[in-house]
C-alpha cells in the first residue's frame, strides 16, 4: 500500500510555464519542405489551444510534446490541438 507521505501532488502549471514546457520538450525540429524552422510549435494561439486542452498538466503537455517530436513534421501542434491522435493522419507509418 502507498503511504500518503509519500505521495507528491502535481498541479496545473500555469500559462506561461506551460507553454514553455511543450516548447523545450519539443526542441528544434526538422521543417517540412518549405517550412519554417519552427514550424511545428510556430502558431501561438495552436500551441495555447493545445495546453489549454490538456489543463496545464505537465505530464500531459510532456506526452504530446514527445508525440509530436517523434512525428515531426507529419505531426505538428495543430494536428494535436485539433484533437488528432495516433494513427489520424492517412498514410501514417511507424
Amino acid at each position: 500500500m502507498l503511504d500518503p507521505r509519500d505521495v507528491i501532488e502535481i498541479g496545473p502549471l500555469d500559462k506561461s510555464e506551460a507553454l514553455e514546457l511543450l516548447r523545450r520538450k519539443i526542441g528544434p525540429q526538422k521543417p517540412a519542405s518549405g517550412a519554417s524552422d519552427d514550424a511545428q510549435i510556430s502558431e501561438p494561439s495552436q500551441v495555447l489551444e493545445l495546453v489549454e486542452a490538456l489543463d496545464f498538466m505537465p505530464l500531459a503537455i510532456t506526452q504530446a510534446a514527445g508525440y509530436i517530436a517523434h512525428y515531426a513534421p507529419r505531426r505538428s501542434v495543430s494536428g494535436r490541438a485539433s484533437g488528432g491522435g495516433v494513427g489520424d493522419d492517412e498514410g501514417e507509418a511507424e
